[in-house]
Order: structure tokens, then sequence, then C-alpha cells
């Protein structure tokens, strides 16, 4: 009989512990979620902060007007806790806005990366003293030869843009090192190229982990395929189809770089008062 309460108490202790340890482990999760939706929020307002206005010539500055977050991500290996990257436009993204927070030992940074995809000419103002006017684009889209051309059918049309994004891949050279940088299953944004019927595009994302590096851009187009790759990395960037290189970057170190740059990148100090943002974690 004692041996029985014993082994009751003890039940009753274990049933406790485990219920301490889950209810700790709830607080843990929801107050990780309560710092990632203050990641959110900042970067948010930090993107309702930007300004477009048009730069010279005929500029629809309405179609600046849609700032979209296309993707979310982090990379612990990196010390990026939270970033997101934003869509400029409506239907093919004219620009793309990535932003991280980025964790050292004795502050936070939020890095900018500018991405122009258009020939169309603006001005983006983000912070004070910080004015982005791209010259060019940075996209420069090629016909894919030698593939089935696209469907009748939007459904089909779909599946073909993920089957032919598979056939891509990307790897980058970061800091001596040759990564290979993993496609995500699913395209970011889809859009009808120039608003017509028929004429899918979608963007996929190659990363290191979550964290986006490349884009590669997929356009149906009444001739057949269309693709090109822009940058979101300071690596040496490179794309092959099929095996055969289509695309190579070098890394941004090599380059003179401005703020009238199609790929342009700039970071500042989070002040004290963002102290609750969350650290990165390892996985």
């Amino acid at each position: 009989m004692k041996r029985t309460f014993q082994s009751i108490a003890l039940a009753h202790a274990a049933t406790i512990a485990v219920f301490l340890l889950s209810f700790g482990t709830c607080l843990a999760q929801g107050s990780e979620r309560e710092k990632t939706d203050s990641n959110f929020e900042y970067l948010r307002q930090l993107a309702d902060a930007i300004k477009i206005r048009p730069a010279g010539g005929a500029v629809d500055v309405t179609a600046f007007a849609q700032t979209t977050p296309v993707l979310r991500f982090g990379d612990a290996t990196r010390e990026t806790s939270d970033g997101v990257i934003w869509k400029i436009g409506r239907n093919r993204p004219l620009a793309m806005v990535a932003m991280e927070i980025v964790h050292k030992s004795d502050h936070n940074d939020v890095n900018y990366e500018f991405l122009c995809l258009t020939e169309q000419k603006f001005e983006m103002v983000a912070r004070p003293g910080w004015s982005w006017r791209p010259s060019v684009s940075a996209l420069t889209m090629k016909p894919l030869n030698g593939v089935p051309a696209p469907s009748l059918s939007k459904q089909t049309r779909i599946r073909q843009l993920k089957q032919l994004a598979r056939r891509f891949e990307a790897s980058e050279v970061y800091v001596g090192q040759n990564y290979r940088l993993r496609l995500m299953p699913q395209p970011i944004d889809q859009y009808v190229v120039d608003g017509r019927a028929g004429l899918d595009g979608a963007v996929f994302v190659f990363a290191h982990g979550t964290n986006p590096e490349v884009l590669l851009l997929l356009e149906a187009t009444d001739n057949g395929w269309q693709f090109g790759f822009a940058r979101l990395c300071g690596a040496a960037p490179q794309a092959t189809f099929d095996g055969r290189i289509v695309w190579t970057k070098p890394a941004m170190d090599q380059i003179v770089s401005s703020w009238t740059s199609p790929y342009m990148g700039d970071a500042f100090t989070i002040d004290d008062q963002r102290s609750n943002l969350s650290a990165p974690q390892a996985k």
C-alpha cells in the first residue's frame, strides 16, 4: 500500500512537472510570437514610410502605389532574425525592397536592399538622406528556347511555370565558399504580364535556408516563355538551366555601386527602444 501511495504521488508530481513545463513552453512561444509580430509591425512601418515619385519621363506613379509583403524569412546562421520582401507595383514587380533585422553583439541593425525591375525612371526615398534613383533595370528578360509552348489552359500554364523553374539551379560564392541555393517550391508572386489574360508570370526564389538570395522571373509571352534573374545578395551568384550557365554576376565588393545602381543596399542602427526585437534562433 505504501508503495502504491508513493507511485500515485510520483505520478502526480510527474503530471504537475509536465504541466509546468508545457505551460512555460507555451509562455515562451507566445512571447516569441509577440516579438516576431513586433518585428513585422516595425518593418511594416518602415515600408509605409517609403515615398516614391517620378524622376523624369512618363511615369505612372499610381503603378508604384501598392506595397505588398511577398516573403517573410529569417537566417540565424547570418544573424537575421526577421526579414520581409516588399513588392512594389501591381502586376510584374516594378521594384523589390528587402528589409532584415540583423543582430550584432552590441546592437541591432536594419538592412535594406533595393532592387529595380523596370526601365521607368523613379526616385525612392526610404529614410532621410536615402534617395535611390536607379538609372537602369537590374532585370533583363531572355527567351527560354527548346521548351513546350505555354498552354491555353491557365491551370496548366501555372504547372508549367513550376516545372520550368525546377530546371534552373542557382548558387553563390560567399566568403570564399560556394553555396548551392535552394529553390523555394512555391513562387512568392504570381501576376498577369501587361494585364493580358493568358500571359502569366511568377517570381521564384533561390534561398540560403529561407534567406532569399536570387530571384527568377518566368513569364509566358506570345512567342513562348521568357526568363530573367536578379540578385538580392552581395555574394557572386550564378544560375544554370539544364546545367548550362545562363546568368552570372560578380560579388558586390567587385562593383562600384551608388544610389543610382539598380541594386543597392544600406543599413541603420535601431535605437534602444526596439530592444524587444527577437534574436535569431538557430535550428
